[in-house]
């Protein structure tokens, strides 16, 4: 449930305002794909580790990011990260998005 807040100075009698809502679009799922690609090329120049996980930031304040992040559970595969997290910030929205081994 959202509430909006009417100000009665400016709307004394708000019993039906007009507003825009837009529609927000999908992360896509091929863009986080072309992402986790470029982070697992240049992980060869990595200190090595046990784990790597990749966080993946969406900043709401950035249009060309405002998207909703999927959460039909994601499954992408990587022999490099052992688990990828994305993070959109100010809604404090966070996504743990499954990874399986490629098959050698």
């Amino acid at each position: 449930m959202s509430f909006v807040y009417i100000n009665p100075i400016l709307y004394p009698d708000p019993k039906w305002q007009a507003f825009q809502v837009y529609t927000g679009q999908t992360m896509s799922l091929q863009r986080l794909m072309d992402v986790l690609r470029v982070k697992e090329k240049r992980s060869e120049q990595y200190i090595p580790c046990d784990a790597y996980w990749l966080l993946v930031v969406v900043d709401f304040i950035n249009s060309a990011q405002d998207q909703e992040i999927r959460v039909d559970n994601i499954k992408l595969q990587s022999n490099v990260f052992e688990k990828i997290i994305i993070y959109k910030t100010a809604f404090e929205h966070l996504v743990e998005v499954t990874t399986e081994r490629i098959a050698s």
